[in-house]
């Protein structure tokens, strides 16, 4: 049997189970398929027709969709871009800045009367101490 003759089997196949599964001849998915070329073969998709992206960071595999659209295979490393990576989690903060983040911290989980409010300014007065060293 022929690649083209297994296509119109097949075709023909699926033509019948929708037919016995309540399909009209007329509907559109029956239409479809009998609009469809059997009678070209198709061409394989070969991974090694790409040439992948080498950096580390880079998604790899079968990109289904891309590829039928392509008619080419389609690796997921196609089209990504890496994200800029900051250099340093470091910044240079004016003490009086912290002092004044700690004390407002401070205030506000005075102020406030719901637990994670006051938790959450605790966290943030304690963590203003540590990078102060600890100055009260």
């Amino acid at each position: 049997m022929t690649p083209n003759q297994w296509n119109r089997n097949t075709r023909d196949s699926v033509v019948t189970l929708l037919t016995e599964a309540g399909f009209s001849e007329d509907s559109s998915v029956i239409n479809q398929l009998e609009c469809m070329n059997f009678d070209e073969p198709a061409e394989p998709i070969k991974p090694d027709d790409h040439a992948c992206l080498a950096h580390p960071d880079a998604p790899h595999g079968f990109n289904r969709n891309a590829s039928h659209t392509a008619g080419r295979y389609v690796c997921d490393c196609e089209g990504w871009v890496p994200t800029a990576q900051p250099q340093s989690d470091s910044v240079i903060v004016p003490r009086e800045l912290l002092m004044e983040l700690r004390d407002s911290a401070n205030e506000a989980g005075n102020l406030s009367f719901r637990q994670h409010h006051i938790d959450h300014h605790k966290r943030l007065a304690r963590r203003a101490d540590s990078l102060l060293g600890g100055e009260a």
